[in-house]
Formats: structure tokens, C-alpha cells, sequence
């Protein structure tokens, strides 16, 4: 099951608190385009503990590299 393949990937939950939050405002500020407010969320909880945050979305590009490491996955 594709669930259960994720769960073995994942080895912490993060809280969203208020440095989670004000993390978040600070990318979509510093962003070059929109950021939707999840995807500002998932950034910043990548971005505070100095992750790689891989993916395939597009719209984390927008977000400066020196404030977020980013791996881009080609598509499927």
C-alpha cells in the first residue's frame, strides 16, 4: 500500500506552532511568487530544521534557495 511506503520514510512529526508560523510569513514574503499557505507551512518546517525539502511541486521555486535547500525530483 502507498501509505504504508511513506509511513517507513517518515521518522518525526512536526508541530505547527508559532516558529513554524512566522517561518512560514518569512518565505512568502522573501518568496518571488505566491506560495500557498500549506506549502509555506511544509517549507518552514523543512527550512527550521535545515532538511532538503525534495519534491516535484513547482511552486517551492519560489521560495530563495539560501532559505531553503530544495531537491527537485523530475517528473513521472
Amino acid at each position: 500500500m502507498e501509505l504504508n511506503r511513506y509511513r517507513a520514510l517518515l521518522n518525526e512529526v512536526v508541530n505547527v506552532d508559532e516558529v513554524v508560523r512566522s517561518e512560514a510569513v518569512r518565505l512568502r514574503i522573501s518568496a518571488s511568487a505566491r506560495v500557498a499557505s500549506m506549502d509555506a507551512l511544509i517549507a518552514a518546517s523543512a527550512s527550521l530544521r535545515t532538511a532538503t525539502l525534495v519534491h516535484r511541486d513547482p511552486h517551492f521555486a519560489a521560495i530563495p534557495s539560501q532559505l531553503l535547500k530544495q531537491e527537485v525530483l523530475s517528473a513521472k
